[in-house]
C-alpha cells in the first residue's frame, strides 16, 4: 500500500507557495499597475503588461533571493523589463497623449482638483532621460532605495542619488 504522505506534502507546499505569491500580489499590484501605467500612458496596455508581470512573476515564484524586500524588487523588476520590452518592440518612446487625457468622472471640468497640473507633471517627466523616469515612478510606486536599487541593479546609495539628482532635473524643468 502506498503512503499519501509525500502527496500531502506536496500539497502542502503548493499552497504555501500560492499564499506567499497571494500576499506579494495583494501588496504590490496597485504600486505595479501605478508604475507600468505611468511608463505607457495608456491603461489598456498598462493592464496587459500588469497582467503579464504577475503572469510571468507566478511562473517563476518563489525567487531565488527570500530575504528582505525581494520578492516586491523582484516583481518590479519584471515589470520595468516588460515595459522596456513593450517600447523596444514598438520602437518608440514614451509620450503623453493629450487628446485623451484621463479625467476620472465626465462631469469634472478640466483644470479643477488638479488635472491639468497632474497632466503637465506628467508631461514634463516624460521628457526626462528615461533612467530618470524610472527612478521617480518607482519612488512615487513607493518602493524604497534599497528596492529601486535591486530594480535597477544599483546600490542602495546610488539609488538613492540617482532618485535626488532626478528630482533635481524634474524641478529645474518644472520651474522653468
Amino acid at each position: 500500500m502506498r503512503s499519501l504522505w509525500p502527496q500531502a506534502r506536496r500539497q502542502g507546499a503548493r499552497q504555501k507557495k500560492a499564499e506567499e505569491f497571494e500576499m506579494v500580489y495583494a501588496e504590490c499590484f496597485r504600486g505595479v499597475y501605478g508604475y507600468i501605467a505611468s511608463r505607457v500612458q495608456d491603461s489598456q496596455t498598462a493592464e496587459d503588461l500588469t497582467s503579464e508581470t504577475f503572469l510571468r512573476a507566478w511562473r517563476r515564484w518563489p525567487p531565488r533571493k527570500t530575504t528582505g524586500n525581494v520578492p516586491k524588487a523582484w516583481v518590479y523588476r519584471i515589470a520595468r523589463n516588460l515595459v522596456t520590452d513593450h517600447y523596444r518592440a514598438s520602437s518608440r518612446r514614451p509620450t503623453v497623449p493629450l487628446d485623451g487625457a484621463d479625467v476620472r468622472d465626465p462631469q469634472e471640468v478640466p483644470g479643477d482638483s488638479g488635472h491639468l497640473d497632474a497632466l503637465a507633471l506628467q508631461m514634463t517627466l516624460a521628457t526626462l532621460p528615461e533612467r530618470d523616469q524610472d527612478v521617480l515612478t518607482l519612488r512615487l510606486a513607493g518602493l524604497s532605495n534599497r528596492e529601486i536599487g535591486t530594480v535597477l541593479e544599483l546600490s542602495e546609495p546610488a539609488a538613492g542619488m540617482a532618485c535626488l539628482r532626478a528630482l533635481r532635473r524634474l524641478r529645474e524643468k518644472v520651474e522653468a
